[in-house]
């Protein structure tokens, strides 16, 4: 497009998984295939050997009445930031989770597990053998041996930034087009996360001739699997105006506002997240977005994320208005199934419509 872009490091945790399995003493004994969960911990040669227990979401209720201490516990895969089950999980004495894929088809997924490795072995298997173990352990005490091997290494990675700088002086600070540009170690990552990405790009290219009054900064993360770690480390340096842009591209004012866009490529309504149990999202730029989608006929669902905010979220914390467009019933994201052949372009197209319409209103150039 002949923008000027440049990148931000930011300081990671490489991972490389390496076999994990549940081994089940049940009659007769079997073994079932899981998958590392990124920035897991590793068990010994020998494994963990331990009861099955169930927990639910892995809520710190989830535990009132049970015994996990020196247990493998059993939870759903949704429902709670995975940073917070991995330390309930710990907290209450469990030597490892095991957590259920949350639709059907034998899929197994990796989810990011924060900064830092956890302190004990996560790993995943498909919901019907989640189900299957489920049901053992409620019959009667099940016991197993789980067996994970991880190599995790400190790493950079970039922050990718893009600039279609303002027509004019500009009337307030950039907004800023935000898309994670990583994904779990399994995922092709098909709609998480490159359909945000394209996204971005589209709206970029499509408001070239707009001549808003602003800037508009693409703004690619790296590292959000596990909780927006690469976006993390820069939100208060883009906050106080610092993008460590070249010269060359001219000066940048503090963001105005942003709009985060992750996974809107497959699954039901085009969602639009109005905060998690913690944190409201921009009311005034949801009223925005509601309106733009309104006035194109498009359908936006009100929606609050159990899992968190995402690259959102350390936005919103340094005190950047911040709204968020998702659609979170994808069987197959953080799977090897998450391909292009599943990807829907129209759906894309919704998000990339109802954003630029809104960059227009913003802008008074509609």
């Amino acid at each position: 497009m002949g923008l000027c872009a440049w990148t931000l490091p930011a300081q990671v945790n490489a991972f490389v998984p390496g076999p994990a399995s549940l081994t089940v003493a049940s009659s007769p004994a079997r073994t079932l295939e899981c998958l590392a969960q990124d920035r897991s911990g590793a068990t010994g040669p020998e494994g963990a050997h331990a009861r099955i227990v169930y927990v639910g979401l892995g809520r710190p209720e989830d535990y009132t009445g049970i015994d996990t201490a020196g247990a493998i516990v059993l939870q759903e895969i949704w429902g709670l930031h995975m940073t917070l089950k991995v330390a309930h999980a710990h907290a209450h004495g469990a030597v490892g989770c095991v957590w259920i894929h949350d639709h059907p088809g034998g899929h197994r997924s990796a989810w990011g597990l924060g900064a830092e490795q956890s302190p004990i072995p996560v790993v995943s298997v498909s919901q019907e053998e989640g189900r299957w173990l489920q049901g053992c352990a409620a019959a009667a005490p099940l016991w197993a041996t789980l067996r994970c091997s991880v190599q995790t290494s400190p790493a950079t990675s970039d922050n990718v930034l893009v600039r279609l700088p303002a027509s004019g002086t500009p009337v307030r600070g950039p907004v800023l087009l935000v898309a994670h540009r990583d994904t779990t170690h399994v995922s092709p990552g098909a709609n998480d996360n490159a359909s945000g990405c394209a996204v971005v790009l589209e709206i970029l290219e499509a408001m070239r001739d707009a001549r808003l009054p602003f800037d508009l900064v693409g703004l690619f993360t790296t590292a959000e699997e596990g909780g927006g770690i690469g976006i993390r480390q820069i939100a208060a340096q883009l906050a106080a105006g610092d993008y460590g842009a070249p010269d060359s591209c001219g000066p940048l004012d503090p963001p105005s506002l942003a709009f985060d866009l992750d996974m809107l490529a497959v699954g039901g309504p085009m969602r639009l997240v109005t905060g998690s149990a913690v944190r409201e999202t921009a009311a005034d730029l949801n009223a925005l977005l509601r309106q733009s989608a309104g006035e194109l006929g498009y359908y936006l669902e009100d929606y609050v994320c159990p899992m968190g905010l995402a690259d959102a979220g350390p936005l919103l914390e340094v005190d950047i208005p911040t709204t968020w467009l998702f659609k979170p019933d994808d069987p197959r994201f953080h799977t090897t199934e998450d391909t292009a052949a599943h990807v829907n372009p129209n759906d894309m197209k919704v998000a990339a419509d109802i954003v630029c319409r809104a960059l227009a209103h913003i802008g008074g150039v509609w």
